[in-house]
């Protein structure tokens, strides 16, 4: 009995970061829509810097899966059923080969 309270409240405790993380992206874009295009256009390009380390690295220790957290997997499900051009934003492609 206990057992299963701990395991349950483990995973209310996960649906809960999860929705947290959600709310903290949707309130990240409801401040970048304020925000002037000069400033959008210098974090996309930090960001995608960024990224572009983090995917060399991965590539360079020649780690197979990219591992993601609920919230993000709920985030791109959501961009993905709101906005059509999102696949070609999309650079992080778990099924792309990487060096063994």
């Amino acid at each position: 009995m206990m057992r299963a309270l701990v395991a349950f409240l483990n995973s209310l405790a996960a649906v809960g970061v999860g929705m947290g993380e959600l709310v903290q992206y949707g309130w990240r874009f409801l401040k970048n829509v304020f925000l002037p295009q000069a400033v959008l256009a210098a974090r996309v390009l930090a960001a995608e810097s960024q990224l572009a380390i983090c995917q060399e690295r991965l590539e360079s220790q020649g780690l197979r899966r990219l591992r993601f957290n609920e919230s993000f997997r709920w985030l791109w499900v959501l961009l993905s059923r709101w906005w059509d051009d999102w696949h070609r934003y999309a650079r992080l492609n778990a099924s792309r080969k990487v060096r063994s």
